[in-house]
């Protein structure tokens, strides 16, 4: 059978794991879509005013958009968090059960 400090170090990097998992989640639950894609939304208004500064911003702009994408789209994460969460409480729970 294992040591028991081995058993000790894998729980507590387990714990580690959950721990930063839900980090993360809490996080990324306070994403609100509305505030991260304000500014692009103030910018594509002054453009409709004056067309012109599409030529000034649309470099920025198109950068800005393809970021804000991927976190708006990484808010899955939070469910693979709580995955990564339960799964680990789960693991630790077999490890102090079954092994000695």
């Amino acid at each position: 059978m294992a040591e028991n400090a081995n058993i000790q170090r894998a729980i507590k990097a387990l714990q580690a794991s959950q721990e930063h998992a839900e980090q993360i989640t809490a996080s990324m639950k306070n994403l609100d879509k509305d505030t991260l894609y304000a500014g692009v939304n103030e910018v594509k208004a002054l453009i409709e005013e004056d067309p012109q500064l599409e030529k000034v911003f649309a470099d920025d702009l198109k950068r800005l958009r393809n970021n804000l994408r991927f976190i708006s789209q990484a808010s899955g994460i939070v469910k693979n968090a709580q995955n990564v969460s339960s799964a680990t409480e789960d693991t630790v729970a077999s490890i102090k059960r079954f092994v000695k």
